[in-house]
């Protein structure tokens, strides 16, 4: 339930739950929901832009926007 949830398989890749090519999770996220920097993972200085990182240490943001989860592909 909920209106930013996918009705569909997400098409994960464990065990980092990254989206698989393909997936309907791809650009799909909202950039509003990305939590502020405030641990300073890139070491800029700014603790409130969005978190520039993502869990495995990849750029939070890429292609056309930002992945659904935790991850970017």
């Amino acid at each position: 339930a909920g209106g930013t949830n996918l009705p569909l398989d997400p098409l994960l890749v464990p065990p980092e739950d990254r989206p698989l090519g393909g997936s309907p999770a791809i650009d799909r996220g909202e950039l509003i929901w990305i939590l502020p920097d405030l641990l300073d993972l890139d070491g800029d200085g700014h603790l409130l832009e969005p978190t520039p990182l993502d869990r495995q240490g990849r750029a939070r943001v890429q292609g056309a926007g930002v992945d659904m989860g935790a991850a970017e592909f």
